[in-house]
């Protein structure tokens, strides 16, 4: 299943004789394919909010060592969890799912970076929040992207893309007049 595209069409049926099991015996726990997804991405996004936590509570002195800490939580989640990326790429992935995810990240970007900013700033940008969060997302397209084709990333691209999500970052809270 790992790398295979999921079919829009796969049924309850399915999903029990890939697993093997009885499909009664999921029906006890699932009343559809949805729910089944709802499931797998809820258990997901509950392994994203542990990697974050853990990478977080290790001391980090500046904000270029928070983005490497956390593209490197990133990169073992989509590692560990390849489903995750394929799943984000379908069509099962609906709008409750990406409410789920933003919800958990503003709420660390809320815990973590924001306090982490204010310490080493004296700004108060009320928009500051909002732009993390964008920047934030730029970060985890990039890494989805280059996982997407396989396990393994590309080590340039990863570089890449993390020298990247520090510039966007350097721009946001330093902008240029």
């Amino acid at each position: 299943m790992i790398g295979e595209e999921p079919d829009r069409d796969i049924t309850t049926a399915d999903v029990a004789a890939r697993i093997g099991i009885p499909v009664g015996s999921l029906y006890e726990y699932f009343e559809d394919v949805p729910s089944i997804v709802d499931a797998a991405v809820a258990r997901m996004l509950d392994r994203h909010d542990e990697l974050l936590r853990v990478a977080t509570s290790s001391s980090v002195s500046s904000v270029h060592e928070l983005i490497d800490v956390m593209f490197d939580a990133y990169l073992r989640l989509y590692t560990e969890q390849p489903a995750f990326v394929l799943v984000r790429n379908s069509s099962y992935w609906n709008e409750h799912h990406r409410r789920w995810l933003i919800d958990r990240v503003e709420v660390f970007l809320a815990d973590v970076v924001t306090s982490m900013l204010r310490a080493e700033s004296s700004s108060e940008d009320p928009a500051l929040g909002r732009r993390l969060a964008l920047i934030f997302a730029a970060g985890d397209a990039m890494l989805q992207r280059i996982l997407r084709d396989g396990l393994e990333p590309d080590p340039v691209l990863a570089s890449d893309a993390r020298t990247t999500v520090k510039f966007m970052f350097d721009l946001v809270t330093n902008p240029v007049s």
